[in-house]
């Protein structure tokens, strides 16, 4: 059973350790001084979209301003490509090694399978449409390799 400290301290990792390498990796951060780091814009659209998800840009860059960095709309919007896109999904893998470490049962409920040692893990989900139960039999895995620290 994983604690509350536990949950916090692996989201905390996630959100800022492997947030800001994954922006490095996948180059959407590319200057040192940037003040758009990975982490800072993962966690924009974590707590931004996790609080109303049909927030619009400018309530985005609300949310990254009470994170300490003002950055324009205009700037945000430049954010949404194809570098950030590979940023977040790093993340979300990293996010789901978590789980796993955590509780094994918890992420086969959820159609989550980790193999590998180190920083080669391969991350499989299932993506099952709401309230199909992962043993229903749909074949909708994506494999990932993910070569970031857990």
């Amino acid at each position: 059973m994983t604690t509350i400290p536990e949950v916090a301290a692996a989201m905390q990792h996630v959100l800022t350790t492997v947030a800001d390498q994954a922006g490095r990796l996948s180059r959407m951060v590319q200057r040192s001084d940037a003040k758009l780091t990975g982490s800072i814009f993962t966690q924009t659209l974590v707590f931004g979209l996790g609080a109303n998800p049909q927030a619009s840009l400018s309530t985005l860059t609300q949310t990254t301003a009470d994170l300490g960095v003002r950055v324009s709309v205009e700037a945000l919007h430049q954010r949404f490509d194809r570098e950030a896109a590979l940023c977040l999904e790093q993340v979300l893998y990293a996010a789901v090694r978590q789980v796993i470490a955590a509780d094994p049962a918890c992420a086969l409920s959820l159609g989550c399978t980790a193999s590998g040692r180190g920083q080669e893990t391969l991350v499989q989900i299932r993506l099952l449409p709401a309230g199909v139960h992962p043993t229903a039999g749909l074949d909708g895995t994506h494999k990932i390799f993910n070569g970031l620290d857990q």
